[in-house]
């Protein structure tokens, strides 16, 4: 698969001009090839430990973005701030990884480390989620730093929707 060929040793995807995605389109990736083997085991497993493992690696793990899934900050055409929709597109694919695990013929032992670390993750980062929802409802493109704010986005809001109904599941 073009998709795997594309992929580095640490589980991120390269566009052609071999810049690393960004969490949201390593989720895209990871969901397609998870699609294409029907969640049991397949000829893409190592790619999607790989690509799982880099995104549970991307994770804030503590402070105000706890459970935020997305780029570190850097200078972008977004300004630099972190979005949710990365972290709205990680958690699809961390929910749909979850739900083929038992599929993938793995040990037991194993079967239930990895579905610990991904159920561990999915709740850090719906945590994450709940918390930077606005007082009226929706969700921006940027983590909310307060939820009186006023700034929401339809797109994005069923986005978040979307990824917390997926990570209940």
């Amino acid at each position: 698969s073009d998709i795997v060929a594309r992929q580095d040793a640490a589980g991120r995807f390269a566009q052609p001009a071999k810049e690393a995605l960004a969490p949201d389109l390593v989720g895209l990736q990871a969901l397609c090839l998870l699609a294409l083997q029907q969640d049991v085991e397949g000829p893409w497993d190592d790619a999607v430990d790989r690509g799982m493992t880099w995104l549970l690696s991307q994770q804030e793990r503590k402070g105000d973005r706890k459970g935020l899934i997305a780029s570190p900050v850097k200078k972008s055409w977004s300004g630099g701030y972190q979005t949710l929709y990365e972290h709205t597109l990680a958690m699809l694919a961390i929910s749909v990884a979850l739900r083929g695990e038992e599929k993938r013929g793995r040990s037991p032992e194993e079967t239930a480390r990895r579905c610990d670390s991904l159920r561990e993750a999915l709740q850090s980062a719906a945590e994450c989620l709940r918390r930077w929802q606005t007082d009226q409802g929706g969700w921006g493109a940027y983590p909310s730093w307060s939820p009186a704010s006023d700034y929401q986005e339809a797109f994005l809001t069923s986005h978040c929707m979307e990824a917390l109904h997926a990570a209940r599941r």
